[in-house]
């Protein structure tokens, strides 16, 4: 694929702000971010109901090798089924930005727990347990 990467990366610099809509989803916030991804909570305007959206980032758009990864990630969550790891239901590109849509899991991440008080042994013995299952 021939790519001019000064028109990908101008593109991909287009801001996702409260509002934007993405395909058929419309951006509510920003609700996390790490070295390959930026997630978004989104409302699917066709279903009505609210989604996580994950996009690469955009300094790392102009790397062919990264955008690949980025997309076979997607590919290999949307092949699996299971209770402890979420559903993609659609991978794309927004301007010149890949993405891809999965279900919206609401809670607590390990990373608020791990600052709160010390967890009981007997429920991190279950949380390792959902976790290996899920791997």
């Amino acid at each position: 694929m021939n790519r001019d990467p000064d028109s990908d990366l101008t593109r991909s610099h287009v801001v996702l702000a409260k509002g934007t809509l993405v395909a058929h989803y419309r951006i509510l916030e920003k609700i996390g971010a790490g070295g390959m991804g930026e997630v978004y909570l989104g409302e699917d305007t066709k279903l009505g109901r609210k989604v996580a959206m994950k996009f690469l980032p955009s300094h790392l758009v102009s790397d062919e090798e990264i955008r690949t990864r980025f997309v076979r990630e997607a590919r290999t969550l949307a092949k699996l089924n299971h209770p402890n790891v979420v559903s993609v239901y659609e991978v794309s590109e927004f301007n010149g930005r890949p993405y891809y849509v999965m279900e919206l899991v609401e809670g607590e991440s390990l990373r608020h727990y791990a600052h709160e008080k010390p967890l009981p042994t007997d429920l991190i013995i279950e949380y390792a347990i959902q976790i290996c299952q899920g791997l």
